[in-house]
């Protein structure tokens, strides 16, 4: 791991207080047949969230509509909107702990959520689409259960205190989301439905994830508060057996921002550390063997005399079709037809084949997708390169296409 640093603690007087905005930190959620409406527990509320679960869209209202017979909810602030195979979903917090404040300002953690689909039911999914959508949605639980996840409805906590206190009040005006570090902002595409609206960005609510702590404590008769905040980045964030490293946009592998910030009455001081992997560009070569070894067995030549004696050691029983496609070099796939279909004509061939550029800008598309945090595992990088090489050798016109959808 490499460290870098700033020059020294840097000290503040709260100046700079009136800067604070504020998010409601409490909503009552109505759950409705045909809407969700979510309304904030604020005097005088003059803006309300209604989804439309038919039309599966989202707008504001200046009145708070029809509730009656609504089932009610109470959530601590919403986290934003994905859409799996059934639809969308709304993603919103349930209950929150206390962690400790940076000059009067509360900093919570996220301690329970809960996924509300837009749809009444999945009547109109198969026992296919069903089983993966039920897949993504614990998955997405899983992450939301690591408890690392930090927020707070008046303190960015995307900035460091040196930055918000040297900023200009009209940075200070701008919404959360809209100035938020987006290095840092966990539910970033969550909240994308939120950012092109400012009356809507008044709800968003940027989440961190890494490591928050306060203490407080006296010595010779003055109160001090400590506090510890850790930023992870979202750009290639992973296990450092997965991801290292720079990416060609100098963003390094698990970089963190660690800030210390030492609190004596109107007396803040701040120290900023910075944490990442070394500053060079790694290729994994575990991602490369995957995707070369699919390219050489689907570009892989085979005689009609090789068929014939490997179909022929399976029928006899010598090996079986996976053992004679690893000896011949011949798809057990063909293998398999011609040892059940004696009668077929047997014949030389191969699959499929790409050309040395083909197979180049498939390898950087793959290792691109890698530098994105996109967890490569052997079976997706060749189900991916199995895929690409049916659709181009099939239309070679649908090279780029594919490759786009797939990035």
């Amino acid at each position: 791991m490499s460290a870098i640093k700033d020059s020294s603690f840097r000290s503040w007087k709260d100046s700079n207080s009136g800067y604070y905005q504020s998010i409601a930190n409490n909503y009552t959620l109505y759950l409705l047949p045909d809407y969700i409406v979510i309304e904030p527990i604020v005097v005088d509320a003059k803006e309300f969230i209604v989804i439309d679960r038919t039309h599966q869209d989202i707008r504001i209202h200046n009145t708070l509509p029809n509730v009656d017979g609504a089932t009610q909810q109470s959530i601590d602030g919403i986290i934003g909107i994905i859409s799996l195979i059934s639809g969308q979903y709304l993603i919103v917090i349930t209950s929150k702990k206390y962690i400790g404040d940076i000059n009067g300002q509360a900093i919570y953690k996220v301690q329970t959520t809960n996924i509300i689909p837009f749809v009444r039911n999945m009547s109109h999914l198969n026992e296919y689409q069903l089983k993966y959508n039920a897949k993504y949605l614990s998955m997405i639980e899983l992450v939301l259960r690591t408890e690392a996840f930090y927020f707070s409805y008046t303190y960015d906590l995307t900035h460091t205190f040196q930055r918000l206190q040297t900023s200009s009040p009209d940075f200070h005006s701008i919404p959360f989301l809209e100035r938020a570090d987006e290095r840092f902002v966990w539910n970033r595409y969550l909240l994308s439905q939120f950012a092109n609206d400012r009356i809507m960005a008044r709800f968003a609510l940027p989440i961190i994830h890494g490591f928050v702590a306060f203490s407080k404590f006296n010595i010779n008769g003055h109160s001090f508060s400590y506090g510890v905040i850790s930023r992870r980045s979202t750009y290639r964030a992973g296990t450092r057996l997965f991801i290292r490293g720079i990416d060609n946009n100098g963003r390094v592998a698990n970089f963190v921002e660690t800030e210390q910030i030492l609190q004596l009455d109107d007396v803040a001081c701040s120290y900023v550390q910075i944490n990442s992997f070394s500053l060079f560009g790694f290729v994994n070569i575990r991602i490369l063997i995957y995707i070369m070894s699919k390219l050489i067995k689907e570009r892989g030549l085979y005689s009609k005399e090789s068929l014939m004696e490997a179909v022929r050691a399976v029928m006899d029983g010598e090996m079986t079709s996976v053992e004679a496609s690893v000896k011949y070099h011949i798809p057990s796939s063909t293998i398999r037809m011609h040892v059940n279909n004696p009668s077929l004509n047997i014949g030389g061939g191969r699959r499929f084949y790409l050309s040395l550029k083909q197979e180049g800008y498939l390898v950087d598309v793959l290792l691109s997708l890698e530098s994105m945090g996109v967890r490569l595992t052997k079976g997706v990088v060749q189900k991916i390169a199995g895929e690409y090489i049916q659709l181009v050798t099939n239309d070679p016109r649908l090279e780029s296409k594919y490759l786009k959808s797939g990035a």
